[in-house]
């Protein structure tokens, strides 16, 4: 933990004890000038300037229309709070989830057993080998590049 708090950072995530029921939070370290009068979403979310950062209830998520989008709100806003007012080059801290949605899945040479290892990935058994890269899931054809990234 020497480490921890040594660059700047966002963080978030769900606290049993705040509030009736929980709530989420976000906070930014070191905390941005305006970081706490930034508008966030969903309506409910408020910045709680004892803890130094922002909460949102879980009564609130609980009663809104569309509980998951209340979340990613709150998620998008108070990151883009840290971000934005910090003046963080996104471009290049940022990654494109949807980049992994059109990963391709080639057939493996071999068509062995399932579980038998290619190196860093796994065989399935259905004639693909798929495995983590980095960290992510991944799919490698014959070659061993990486494909649809």
């Amino acid at each position: 933990m020497v480490e921890g708090y040594s660059h700047e950072l966002s963080s978030c995530g769900f606290w049993p004890g705040g509030g009736e029921e929980g709530a989420f939070y976000a906070y930014a370290y070191p905390a941005p000038d305006g970081f706490d009068a930034y508008p966030v979403e969903p309506a409910g979310a408020s910045y709680n300037p004892d803890l130094q950062q922002f909460l949102l209830p879980y009564e609130v998520v609980r009663q809104s229309a569309d509980p998951d989008q209340a979340v990613r709100d709150f998620l998008r806003t108070t990151y883009e709070a840290a971000a934005n007012l910090a003046h963080w080059d996104r471009d290049g801290l940022e990654d494109d989830p949807s980049r992994w949605s059109s990963a391709q899945v080639l057939p493996c040479a071999g068509h062995r057993e399932a579980g038998e290892r290619h190196g860093a990935t796994r065989h399935d058994g259905a004639g693909f080998r798929r495995g983590p890269v980095l960290g992510r899931a991944t799919n490698v054809g014959r070659s061993g590049t990486l494909r649809g990234s």
